[in-house]
């Protein structure tokens, strides 16, 4: 079970500053020696998106839908929408949470993983 880690941000609307508190998790039990990932919050942010993006490729690819669904559907701008959408709940940036994906990758092997996201879906670059 990962720990939440909490933290804070301001956020300036016309006159108003608002406080916004985010939890988000950490999977202690995934850190080296137990695991691949090491200590840094973009391994825990790319690790959250992966497997929030892989049950999301995986409902679509299975057409699952909710009775007040028509479908759904899982492509590269909502896989691009989440991945920068994890990052802000994380605290971290895109650009620098696409250089663990070898630490992913790695994890999920250790985890004997059978389902895995595809190439699309795996953002190497993020550009501006």
């Amino acid at each position: 079970m990962p720990l939440i880690r909490t933290w804070s941000a301001q956020a300036q609307q016309g006159f108003a500053t608002i406080n916004v508190t985010f939890e988000c998790p950490f999977f202690n039990e995934l850190v080296a020696p137990h695991g691949m990932l090491n200590g840094d919050f973009e391994a825990h942010a790319l690790w959250d998106y992966y497997g929030a993006a892989l049950k999301a490729y995986m409902m679509a690819k299975n057409n699952f839908v909710y009775e007040d669904e028509p479908s759904r559907v899982f492509d590269r701008e909502t896989a691009k929408q989440l991945f920068k959408n994890t990052a802000n709940k994380h605290g971290v940036r895109p650009d620098k949470m696409v250089n663990y994906w070898p630490m992913i990758h790695s994890q999920r092997l250790l985890m004997k993983g059978s389902d895995h996201l595809p190439e699309e879906f795996q953002f190497r670059y993020w550009g501006v």
